[in-house]
């Protein structure tokens, strides 16, 4: 792991893991030791996002990955290089069937493949260093995703060999395909309404420069995904704002052109593929297998975002006069500006769940390159974002980091406060209080009359719960509490905890 440039494993010891735990012991590595293995899986995620490199979990097999699953298929939805590894029983006890062994699972490898997982095996304590290093390198390309290393019980008890004495392999980008970049130009500045779509592979790239200059010399709007929000400041004079927004939309139904970059325009951004796209689609991404895989490109360009944008900007004759951009109007809502404004003004970092609050962090948040937001957006899973936000954390020392939840996804992970106090992470939770699932509350609502089940909650005094971890807390029933609570959580550096207690129709 070293020699990849590994500085952090999330992760518990277990007794079938504990040769690598003892080995980190004795490393550079950072070891991070959360409550459950399923927080562990999402703070890999987190620092992996922030980072955009690949996080690393370590945690036994049998009930330790099971319980990364959701955070392996989390990953696998929206292109994260997360690494767990984990354990395995040996070859000759997989063969025996089930016999009654602590950690023994049916099919350790097909459950991980079954979340779309890259899985690399050591049978031996000789494959033990290439296990590791294919699955790091897995993660990364062409299109990143999870990746599970899975160490035989006899191999780690035998103990690692010497590591290849060769450099770690270089990670080969691909060529540039100038000649297509060239005819995108063209079919640029030949289009009288072209836009572009921004997805997260601007991120991955680290393409956030790259995309302000090209789309200043283009004069063309942008419009970001939501997993791309922050790719483009949302005071960047061509910046068009987020597929979900009604004015996002009729822009792309007026649009002559498409521009996509790195997004696969699947079913969250495109409500379920309803919106229409232009005939002339230019669609630039590193994974081939996207091209025509949800709208059918007139121009398929294998392409880094970056290299794409650097290129094209170097290409690009004098526009002329085009149409200039009416400026998008942000939603505004209460709570959300509350939060903004009293965010600081260095590198932030917004961590959301799946929860009412999300769709209006989206589409509100002025966010940019140095204000952040992540989120689980394709598979949704409930509870990700505490445990996400400590990972970008560590990935980021300097941001402040937020995360903002409801009061049902925060009582998946709310053992992690201890995880932020024994490590000092300053990570403040914000958690909005309508004590019921409301996504399915609102779900039910409109499809049942207001008939609801199961989606009423009983929750705790979280303010109450955070100071038995020895967390600061707060109590707030407005914007300006919270605000003034956010101001000073950030302020202090120091884990914290904010409960909100509103209405569910706050979040409609």
């Amino acid at each position: 792991m070293e020699d990849n440039d590994v500085d952090t494993v999330f992760g518990i010891p277990a007794s079938h893991v504990i040769e690598i735990y003892d080995a980190l012991r004795d490393s550079r590595i950072r070891t991070i030791v959360g409550r459950n293995e399923q927080a562990c899986a999402y703070s890999a995620d987190g620092y992996a996002r922030r980072a955009r490199r690949p996080g690393v979990t370590a945690v036994t097999g049998g009930p330790g990955l099971g319980n990364i699953v959701a955070g392996l298929q989390t990953a696998w939805s929206d292109s994260s290089p997360l690494v767990a590894i984990t354990s395995d029983l040996s070859a000759e006890l997989r063969a025996a069937g089930r016999r009654g062994i602590p950690h023994e699972t049916f099919d350790s490898r097909g459950l991980a493949a079954a979340t779309g997982a890259a899985v690399t095996t050591a049978d031996s304590s000789g494959e033990l260093y290439a296990a590791v290093d294919d699955a790091l390198a897995a993660s990364m390309a062409p299109r990143r995703g999870p990746a599970v290393a899975l160490l035989a019980r006899d191999a780690l008890e035998s103990g690692w060999t010497a590591a290849p004495t060769s450099p770690p392999r270089p990670r080969r980008q691909a060529d540039v395909p100038h000649a297509l970049i060239a005819q995108a130009v063209d079919a640029l500045t030949s289009a009288r309404s072209p836009v572009a779509i921004v997805g997260h592979g601007v991120l991955w790239s680290d393409a956030e420069a790259a995309l302000a200059e090209f789309l200043g010399r283009a004069a063309i709007p942008a419009i970001t995904t939501s997993p791309a929000v922050g790719a483009l400041a949302s005071s960047h004079p061509w910046w068009a704002g987020t597929m979900g927004d009604r004015s996002a939309k009729e822009l792309i139904q007026s649009a002559d052109l498409a521009l996509v970059i790195g997004s696969s325009l699947g079913a969250a951004s495109t409500d379920d593929w309803r919106w229409g796209m232009p005939a002339a689609l230019v669609h630039v991404d590193v994974d081939p297998e996207e091209f025509g895989r949800n709208y059918p490109a007139s121009l398929a360009i294998r392409c880094d975002a970056r290299h794409f944008l650097e290129s094209a900007s170097g290409m690009l004759a004098p526009v002329g006069d085009r149409p200039g951009l009416v400026a998008a109007k942000r939603p505004r809502h209460p709570w959300v500006d509350a939060l903004d404004s009293a965010l600081p003004v260095g590198p932030t970092t917004i961590v959301g769940d799946v929860s009412t609050t999300l769709r209006w962090l989206v589409r509100s948040l002025h966010a940019s390159p140095r204000r952040r937001l992540l989120m689980p957006w394709n598979s949704m899973g409930l509870g990700w974002s505490y445990a996400a936000a400590i990972g970008a954390q560590v990935a980021a020392p300097e941001d402040a980091v937020v995360s903002v939840m409801g009061d049902g996804g925060a009582l998946f992970s709310i053992g992690e406060l201890a995880t932020a106090v024994e490590h000092d992470l300053p990570v403040c939770l914000v958690i909005f209080n309508n004590r019921s699932y409301g996504v399915i509350a609102e779900l039910q609502d409109s499809l049942f009359d207001g008939d609801r089940f199961g989606v009423d909650l009983r929750t705790p005094d979280f303010a109450a719960v955070a100071n038995a971890f020895g967390v600061r807390s707060w109590k707030v029933d407005s914007p300006r509490g919270l605000h003034d609570a956010v101001a000073q959580a950030t302020t202090t550096r120091s884990p914290s905890l904010i409960e909100v207690a509103i209405s569910l129709e706050d979040f409609v």
